[in-house]
């Protein structure tokens, strides 16, 4: 704060200003403190001549120092030289005084800003800054009537603020999930959640499982009966729901190229969903998969007579299809896999079933070319003949369908990078080739080949649980003899396999082979060693194909010209002759336990083993 300076020069024949003193005042009736830079009124009064001895600023200055609870030594001006001494020697006093009572009242001291020669708005932003840069500002000395201006100017102020917009808080941006789910808790806390969908869609539908999905289905034939643009929109709105995107496909959509329609969602689909309805783990969606399936299947099925030979709605449903599943979202990947797939299966039913009708067909018009002329209907003999024309060209239709979703969807998606689209390829190849062998076994054994190799424990296991059943069928062994000669050494070497539940499925489909005579004895020897294998799932199954090789191998020794009686005597000792032969050869004398707890499950062999037993007790104890 300024204050009077000891460096000022008085002179006698000149006019005085008297210096800008900060001084504190208190007020008698609030006992408040006023803090001022600058007295322009009473330096006013103070700014006379020494000659003129002015009685009337002398009192003012006098009694101005007067109120001040610091200073209570009164100045009287006598003469020039008087009151310039004195102001000259209590200059240091009076300014280190202040220093000392303002540095032990600073605490109390409540600045009021000027707000008189600045707008409302412009006033608060003044103080705003002011607290900002944390200058010290100087403030007005007032008197009591002073400080009711400024009291009333703060009132105007703050009426003025009345008529500004209030300031909202920040709206908090709302975060959306990718299946832009909102949810709302009732009075019972139930959780519902709807995906930027009407209840009636056919996404909720098919989530909540809230009707059958028949009657739905019909609804959706009826609607593309009348207005085939608005059905196929609901359709392909429900695969897009199906993802997790919450956009909106519009009719134009379904005439312009798919390509683009898809990289447009891709871009517009944000932030690669972490979860989507296909492995979501919640409550809601527990068995979204299951009828997701399902709607594929019965869509198929009740289309299979018109609307599915329709190119305007079943080739653009592939389309789309097709090119959502390469997708670089994963959840588009995903999803359209499964629905691809899914639809796959349900055409390879209705091919069956086309197939059957052109069987039928065929014995019909057979029987009727074998009538006699005079009693053979031409009109029935042309029907008969458009018919299985039409069946064949539906046929061919489907064929060619399904060769187009094979080479765009299980192809490219058998090697994705997630396992679990590359597992749900197989699980449906293997389907197809067991309803649909004589098309898909000749060409795509290779995949089931090449997929042995895969780094994924699960999807290795899925590819043996395919062959598992393809070797089963003896109707197809004669397909598989090539795929057997190329990878039987896979299969082989993987029983030995680091994931028990893949070791166990490599053995039992080596114990299938070993029916079919396409071991030799050295590959039949490695399985079988596996009996002494610490993992019991393993070993059980190592012991039953050991109990298939003693068994073949006891049959094969035993002759064919005995009595009944005799022959199983026979075949009993020549079991045990097997058993002590392995047991030797194996030079594991220490783990016999072993031996027995992996044939435990096979009696007749364990009832041999008591009765080697019995045998050697009753010739030891002969010879002692």
């Amino acid at each position: 704060m300024p204050g009077l300076t000891s460096n000022e020069s008085f002179s006698q024949n000149s006019n005085i200003s008297s210096p800008s003193l900060d001084l504190n005042s208190f007020d008698d009736n609030n006992s408040t403190l006023v803090h001022s830079d600058n007295i322009n009124d009473e330096s006013d009064d103070i700014n006379t001549s020494f000659t003129s001895q002015n009685s009337h600023s002398q009192d003012s200055l006098g009694q101005r120092l007067q109120t001040s609870p610091s200073f209570t030594s009164p100045i009287t001006v006598s003469s020039q030289h008087e009151v310039s001494s004195e102001l000259i020697e209590n200059t240091s006093t009076v300014y280190r005084n202040k220093k000392v009572n303002d540095r032990r009242i600073s605490n109390r001291i409540t600045a009021k800003p000027n707000f008189f020669d600045a707008s409302p708005i412009a006033a608060t932003n003044m103080t705003k800054s002011s607290n900002n840069k944390s200058q010290s500002t100087t403030v007005k000395v007032v008197d009591s009537d002073d400080e009711d201006k400024i009291d009333d100017s703060e009132s105007f102020v703050k009426n003025e603020d009345k008529f500004k917009k209030p300031t909202l808080p920040p709206k908090k941006k709302s975060t959306k999930t990718p299946l832009d789910v909102k949810v709302k808790k009732s009075m019972n806390n139930k959780v519902k959640s709807s995906v930027l969908s009407d209840e009636s869609s056919l996404f909720d539908i098919v989530k909540g499982g809230k009707s059958a999905l028949a009657s739905v289905i019909d609804d959706w034939i009826d609607n593309y009966n009348h207005n085939k643009s608005d059905a196929m929109v609901e359709l392909l709105q429900f695969i897009v729901n199906c993802t997790g995107c919450n956009a909106q496909v519009k009719r134009s959509m379904i005439e312009e190229d798919s390509v683009m329609v898809i990289r447009h969602l891709t871009e517009n689909f944000g932030e690669q969903a972490e979860e989507y309805p296909l492995i979501i783990n919640r409550p809601e969606f527990k068995k979204f998969k299951g009828h997701f399936a399902l709607f594929i299947t019965q869509l198929v099925n009740m289309c299979q007579h018109g609307i599915i030979y329709d190119d305007e709605m079943i080739v653009v449903l592939v389309n789309w299809i097709v090119t959502l599943s390469s997708s670089p979202v994963r959840a588009f990947r995903h999803t359209s896999t499964f629905a691809g797939l899914k639809l796959m299966t349900a055409l390879i039913d209705v091919a069956l079933k086309v197939g059957v009708e052109i069987d039928n067909n065929k014995r019909q018009l057979d029987n009727e070319n074998q009538t006699a002329i005079a009693k053979r209907s031409r009109e029935k003999v042309e029907k008969l003949k458009k018919k299985s024309e039409e069946l064949k060209q539906n046929q061919e239709r489907l064929e060619d369908l399904m060769n187009h979703i094979l080479n765009s969807i299980f192809v490219a998606r058998y090697r994705d990078i997630r396992p679990e689209i590359r597992l749900l390829c197989f699980s449906e190849m293997g389907i197809w080739m067991i309803k649909y062998s004589h098309y898909f076994l000749k060409e795509n054994l290779k995949y089931l080949g090449w997929t042995l190799y895969d780094k994924v424990s699960e999807v290795r296991l899925e590819v043996l649980k395919v062959l598992h059943e393809l070797y089963k069928n003896e109707h197809l062994v004669e397909q598989l003899v090539l795929f057997t000669g190329r990878f039987k050494s896979r299969i082989i070497d993987m029983t030995l396999d680091m994931d028990t539940d893949v070791a166990v499925e490599a053995i039992k489909i080596v114990s299938i082979l070993y029916k079919y005579g396409v071991l030799d004895t050295e590959e039949c020897s490695l399985v079988e060693q596996l009996v002494f294998c610490d993992q019991r799932k393993i070993a059980h199954a190592a012991g039953d194909f050991l109990a298939l090789h003693i068994d073949q191998l006891s049959s094969e020794a035993t002759p064919t010209k005995m009595k009944k009686g005799q022959k199983e005597e026979y075949l009993c000792q020549m079991k045990i002759r097997a058993i002590i032969d392995f047991f030797l050869k194996t030079e594991v004398h220490d783990h016999c336990a072993y031996i027995v707890d992996s044939l435990w499950e096979h009696a007749n062999l364990v009832k041999a083993i008591n009765r080697f037993i019995q045998c050697n007790l009753e010739y030891a104890f002969c010879r002692i």
